[in-house]
């Protein structure tokens, strides 16, 4: 997501190139990414630790720090690759595209705090096609563009969620269900489930009308998948996202109203009858009270990278076994619910209570099969 709001409309991660030499031997470079950009023209894209130390303390003459110094020296070596024909060759053959003997390098690392910026700017000036950022550079950057993009629908009222998951795809006529949230079967819901192939989210309003969203998620299922949800309303309009690992998919509708509590009420694992099947594992899910910002969006991301455990510690959702909160006005208590298999949790009395206080920008509920971890943790961060 980030290198595509850097402007690159394809990228490789990654990429190999090798240089062959005359007497037959041959070097590997290992650039971190090839981006491509909307011109047509491709950008080498190294990206390295946001702690780089960038210049030495002030002397009689400032120099890089000897690891920032390397990583501009490989810089130029895969910009000089692409000079040689036959190595453009070799990566046109290899990746199936076209790419130009000037290739520009861009460089991010390290941080703003007592860096001297411009005698940085002179000595990167003097290294060729070489581009260099911090990561506060880069972060404000992007929040501008963020905000050019998102500003009407940034702190919207509203609700989200995101998990981390194994989905399985589904016969095209059954429902494979994911989450179900509310109190009312026609009003004031949020259904999320899995039918074939595609990712479905109704949303049925106060007024009992149905919003639809829909997406394919082919390549995404029977695999680790960062997946999510969130819907904002206002009075000139009203939206949903669903987020699919780097990809996401909005839907702009008319305005509407939209009343429920999602503590109160939701299932994981079924429908909100109970009745409804289900085919997935679940790392944790987290309930958020509105559309997550930027910053709330890179630290979502991070903490679900950082925390989630191995998928053999997961939930696994099948033969009709599902969760619900206290609250559900179905159900009368906070027991996991088991048809012949017994999900990874502890007994009802061993449980911690996994309700947030109040409902501000923290989690305003956790579903994880371990504990309940700190979102403002540094593994969070």
């Amino acid at each position: 997501m980030v290198l595509r709001l850097m402007g690159y409309e394809r990228v490789i991660p990654h990429p190999l190139l090798t240089r062959r030499a005359a007497d037959g031997t041959s070097e590997d470079f290992c650039p971190d990414f090839m981006g491509l950009r909307p011109s047509g023209l491709w950008e080498i894209v190294e990206i390295k630790r946001p702690d780089t130390a960038v210049l030495k303390a002030p002397t009689r003459r400032q120099q890089f720090y000897a690891e920032f110094g390397r990583y501009v020296s490989q810089c130029r070596e895969y910009s000089k690759y692409f000079e040689d024909s036959n190595n453009r060759a070799f990566f046109e053959q290899t990746y199936s595209t076209s790419v130009q003997s000037q290739v520009k390098a861009y460089l991010l690392a390290g941080r703003n705090d007592g860096m001297d910026r411009f005698r940085v700017n002179e000595l990167i000036a003097e290294s060729r096609a070489l581009e260099f950022e911090t990561y506060d550079e880069l972060f404000e950057r992007l929040a501008n563009i963020w905000r050019t993009m998102e500003g009407e629908r940034e702190g919207l009222p509203g609700f989200a969620f995101v998990a981390r998951a194994i989905v399985l795809p589904g016969e095209e006529t059954d429902r494979l269900w994911l989450v179900d949230i509310g109190r009312h079967e026609d009003r004031n819901r949020i259904s999320v489930y899995m039918q074939g192939t595609s990712l479905h989210v109704d949303v049925y309003d106060d007024d009992g009308h149905l919003h639809e969203m829909r997406v394919q998620a082919g390549n995404a299922l029977s695999r680790t998948l960062y997946l999510g949800f969130e819907l904002g309303f206002c009075e000139r309009f009203a939206f949903g996202r669903i987020w699919l690992d780097d990809s996401s998919e909005m839907t702009r509708w008319p305005p509407f109203r939209f009343t429920f509590r999602p503590v109160e009420s939701h299932v994981v694992g079924s429908d909100m009858t109970g009745a409804g099947r289900s085919e997935f594992y679940l790392g944790e899910l987290l309930f958020l009270a509105g559309p997550p910002s930027l910053t709330e969006r890179i630290r979502l991301r991070a903490y679900m990278m950082a925390r989630v455990t191995a998928p053999a510690t997961w939930l696994h959702f099948t033969n009709g076994a599902f969760m619900f909160n206290g609250g559900h006005p179905r159900f009368s208590s906070r027991v996991v619910q088991y048809a012949g298999v017994r999900l990874l949790v502890p007994e009802p009395e061993e449980r911690r209570d996994l309700t947030q206080p109040t409902i501000g920008r923290q989690p305003i509920l956790v579903v994880n099969p371990l504990d309940q971890p700190d979102f403002d943790s540094p593994e969070g961060q």
